[in-house]
């Protein structure tokens, strides 16, 4: 969890299902519920609340994407996506002959 204005890291969170026997402590969760600890708040997109994004590396699961959109978190970003996207924009312009 990031607040967007200054980049500072509010949370983050590992996926902890089997070293906690959890079935719900995933990593988004884990990130949220920290995060929501260290605020507060339940409500992270709160009017009052500070810009925040969840980061995550790929794309979150049914229970995962609920629990962001209940949190009031304002963005969810899928890095790796965009790590991808990058990616394949660079292969394209080097075969293009744009990039060297």
């Amino acid at each position: 969890m990031v607040n967007t204005a200054d980049g500072e890291v509010v949370s983050a969170g590992v996926n902890l299902v089997l070293s906690s026997g959890l079935s719900a402590a995933h990593a988004e969760v884990v990130a949220l519920s920290l995060a929501q600890l260290r605020v507060g708040t339940w409500d992270l997109g709160a009017q009052d609340a500070a810009d925040r994004e969840l980061v995550v590396n790929w794309r979150p699961c049914a229970q995962c994407y609920g629990a962001t959109m209940w949190s009031g978190v304002r963005r969810l970003v899928r890095f790796f996506t965009v790590v991808l996207a990058a990616i394949a924009v660079t292969m394209f312009l080097k075969a293009a002959g744009v990039l060297a």
